[in-house]
């Protein structure tokens, strides 16, 4: 069984993983937790590439499609099939939300990722974007460069980007702006990329142990669904 667990930075998608997958644990049930990008090989290249300033927003959106291509093939359909109720924290989707805020077109995006793995369950963890930026503001570094969109929203390279301010290290002033902007975007275009028949919205501002007990039931419904079974 796989279950996407989607929202804008700071939503909560990873706090409600980790309260989901200790609650299957405790029961017994095998789980696998995956991020965004799937193969640690491909982050580390990332990376390479961003410090020698040597990749640009397609080329990113391209070595992207090429890590979930594979990831679904090595790491995601295997847990699956293993018996593993797999958690996807941000997933497809948030890819296309992540790219068509760089400027990339959606059609395009389509064409590079080809045919994806749709979730038997996505779990679309919904808050204002004031919310989230609270839970995030309070950490060093926080709301971040990629966060912020500040890799592309204000010009620059994103290897120029992360060349002058680092991850976390841009004024804070300069990231609580472009934050707000650029999750409202992505707040709005969230939504309308999502799959039918398979997305449950959670509030998430509610009582956590209430968003818990929501997720829960869509994950029991989902199960019933699909058999606990996905090829």
């Amino acid at each position: 069984m796989l279950i996407a667990v989607e929202g804008i930075d700071g939503a909560g998608k990873t706090s409600l993983i980790r309260d989901l997958a200790r609650h299957l644990v405790a029961g017994g049930a095998p789980v696998t937790c995956v991020r965004r990008y799937l193969l640690q090989e491909v982050t580390a290249l990332w990376w390479r590439l961003i410090e020698a300033d040597d990749l640009d927003q397609r080329g990113s959106a391209h070595l992207a499609a090429a890590d979930y291509r594979v990831g679904v093939e090595r790491v995601i359909r295997p847990a699956i099939s293993g018996g593993s109720v797999v958690f996807a924290d941000k997933y497809y989707y948030s890819h296309l939300v992540y790219f068509a805020l760089r400027g990339i077109d959606l059609d395009a995006l389509r064409s590079y990722f080809g045919d994806p793995l749709v979730p038997d369950l996505v779990l679309h963890v919904r808050v204002p974007v004031e919310t989230a930026l609270a839970r995030l503001v309070d950490r060093k570094g926080k709301p971040d460069l990629l966060e912020c969109g500040l890799d592309y929203r204000v010009g620059l390279s994103i290897g120029a980007a992360f060349a002058r301010w680092g991850l976390g290290g841009a004024p804070l002033d300069l990231r609580l702006a472009h934050f707000r902007q650029h999750q409202d975007a992505a707040s709005t275009l969230l939504p309308s990329l999502l799959p039918e028949g398979v997305t449950v919205t959670l509030d998430a501002t509610a009582d956590p142990a209430d968003v818990l007990a929501a997720a829960l039931a869509a994950m029991s419904d989902a199960a019933a669904a699909t058999g606990l079974s996905r090829s």
